[in-house]
Formats: C-alpha cells, sequence, structure tokens
C-alpha cells in the first residue's frame, strides 16, 4: 500500500467499488501465499455477482492443480468471506494442512 493511500483511509476518503472477488492461496517454496483477483489495485473492476465470483472460483479450480493452488472462495469489497463460504470453498480445509 502507498503512504498516500493509507493517508485516504485514515481521513474516510477511500472509495470501495461494491462487488466480489476470489480469493485463494498459492504454494510457494514450503509456503502459503494469499492471493486474489480480480487486482483492483491495478484498476480491474470486482465481479458483479457472487454467483458469478463463485463461477470464477469453480473454472480457476478446475483449471489449476491442488499442488499449486489451495483453499479457493468468494469474499466481498473488503475482502470478508461470504455468509456460507466454509461450505462452498473449494479445496478446502484447516490452511496450516497445506504447508
Amino acid at each position: 500500500m502507498k503512504i498516500k493511500e493509507a493517508v485516504a483511509i485514515m481521513n474516510g476518503h477511500q472509495e470501495t467499488q461494491e462487488g466480489f472477488l476470489v480469493h485463494f492461496f498459492e504454494k510457494l517454496k514450503g509456503a502459503l501465499l494469499r492471493r486474489h483477483f480480480p487486482d483492483i489495485k491495478s484498476g480491474e473492476k470486482l465481479i458483479e455477482t457472487e454467483e458469478k465470483a463463485w463461477e470464477l472460483a469453480r473454472k480457476f479450480t478446475d483449471t489449476t492443480s491442488d499442488e499449486k493452488f489451495v483453499h479457493i472462495y468468494v469474499t466481498d469489497q473488503h475482502h470478508c468471506p461470504v455468509n456460507g463460504y466454509k461450505q462452498k470453498q473449494f479445496r478446502g480445509g484447516e490452511v496450516s494442512s497445506y504447508l
């Protein structure tokens, strides 16, 4: 985060778009890195509906390896998991079990 962004948040001027993201963990050299798409910091728009986000999460799961990507789920624009995500997530489980 740039200091300019932090100051804007502290001043209550952060603009938040409405929508959803797909979150996941990437296995990398014995560590799990939390990642998500779309990349809102680079200007990509959020996914418009929760249904579309789950569809993209499923497609991401179907086209990637569980050796590389795990714990795939949907969040709101504030990066909070949506209701029922534990039952709907792909390659779920305790994150620590993937290390």
